[in-house]
């Protein structure tokens, strides 16, 4: 079976982290994001992913290549970002019988293979896999009957309105028949989930549950952390992130969980925290501290700092004698003077 995965957005949430590379490949514990992805449908035996990609595409495909440990990865290049129904109507002709479509910026251990069984059983035209909150006054929720088939959407309604304990909201995993990319318009802009799924309600149209499972969208830099926690922790089944051949001189600390990238010099009594993710070829100063802050590739900081709760993007240069203790981002490049103060 082949995968569609819609990677076309600019990642306007994640900024700064993403106004140098598109969001698919932002290092998660030092590997890029879409490699989770990719190891999740490998499991499911996807013999090929096509990327429809619209945002700094020569990058997502520099980083990721033609092939993932055997899945084949194609890319198709939108000039003008055309929602997901644009995008999904570009991929159609690589789109021959059942085909998983998925949102780019999900992680998720959800079961495909229940999902395509519940698909193929029902005769569907299309699925759409779901997953059961609390909380789901902040979704969109999916209201199924007691066949599983789609019986209507609703946009945010709140407890009183649905008198529930946990509804269904969409889980950005779908399989497709070919039959529904025939309602769609080559080159148009739009979305899947408001213009065409609709239209589907009452025929063969399921929503396929999954209940206790890990679904994160890694949309905004506090799901950004939190996934990296995930890793650090083991909350999550797959684990692709080890540590490279470092450099610690005498003195230097570095406390579990936490992962550091080869080619980094930890220097003369610095400190790295739990929680803490150092990217490849970074130099941590003499007696600096760095508490719970991701730092990606190529990161410089001097003596005498103090970090905490920090995203520090690729190619930043940090001077001695500075202290960042807000929950705050730097942006590729970055350069911090020496006794710079942020937060408290």
């Amino acid at each position: 079976m082949k995968a569609v995965i819609l990677v076309g957005g600019e990642g306007t949430r994640l900024r700064p982290i993403t106004l140098m590379m598109p969001k698919p490949v932002t290092p998660v514990a030092n590997v890029p994001m879409m490699f989770y992805m990719l190891e999740w449908l490998k499991k499911y035996k996807i013999e090929e992913a096509i990327l429809v990609a619209c945002y700094l595409p020569e990058k997502l495909r520099k980083v990721l290549g033609n092939s993932y440990k055997g899945i084949k990865l194609t890319y198709i290049y939108e000039e003008t970002p055309l929602g997901t129904g644009g995008a999904i109507k570009r991929a159609q002709k690589h789109m021959k019988g059942t085909t998983l479509v998925l949102n780019g910026d999900v992680i998720t251990d959800f079961n495909i293979a229940k999902m395509l069984q519940f698909h193929n059983k029902n005769c569907a035209q299309a699925t759409i896999g779901l997953f059961s909150v609390k909380n789901y006054s902040a979704f969109g929720v999916v209201e199924l009957d007691n066949t599983g088939s789609v019986k209507r959407f609703l946009e945010k309604p709140s407890k009183e309105e649905l008198n529930v304990e946990e509804a269904n909201i969409n889980a950005g995993i779908y399989l497709l028949e070919p039959e529904v990319l025939e309602r769609m318009k080559y080159g148009k802009k739009y979305s899947i989930e408001r213009e065409v799924f609709p239209g589907l309600v009452g025929r063969s149209f399921y929503g396929f549950v999954e209940k206790n499972i890990y679904w994160l969208d890694m949309g905004t830099p506090e799901r950004f952390r939190k996934f990296t926690t995930d890793i650090l922790e083991k909350n999550y089944s797959i684990c692709l992130a080890v540590n490279g051949k470092y450099l610690k001189a005498a003195g230097a600390k570095v406390f579990k969980p936490s992962l550091i990238g080869g080619g980094t010099r930890l220097e003369k009594n610095s400190s790295i925290g739990a929680l803490s993710v150092i990217g490849k070829n970074c130099r941590i100063g003499e007696n600096s501290v760095v508490e719970n802050c991701i730092v990606f590739d190529g990161v410089k900081i001097g003596k005498n700092c103090f970090l905490k709760n920090v995203i520090i993007c690729s190619g930043a240069k940090i001077a001695e004698e500075t202290k960042i203790t807000a929950e705050s981002i730097l942006g590729p490049n970055t350069v911090i003077t020496a006794y710079s103060r942020i937060g408290g």
